[in-house]
């Protein structure tokens, strides 16, 4: 499972989006929106990263099917990041 972001981001102390990104070019995207998205123009961004996730499964006659994933977030310091 590659890790998935999410980006939580305020402007003038206002909720302003939620962004979940995951694949190959997820850290690229942090690095973009974090360099976008400045506190000097009233930005600021929460970090979570998921690196593990609850699964629903279904079983029956047929076998077990996997009818969801739900990623668990955990908070970041973005300082510990390594976005390199």
């Amino acid at each position: 499972m590659s890790l998935r972001y999410r980006l939580i981001v305020w402007k003038d102390f206002r909720l302003w989006c939620k962004v979940e990104t995951q694949g190959p070019m997820a850290k690229e995207v942090v690095r973009d929106m974090m360099a976008l998205l400045s506190a000097s123009a009233g930005y600021s961004i929460e970090i979570q990263v998921s690196y593990e996730e609850n699964r629903i499964l279904e079983t029956g006659p047929h076998g077990t099917r996997l009818l969801a994933m739900e990623p668990i977030f955990t908070t970041v310091d973005i300082t510990s990041l390594e976005l390199e």
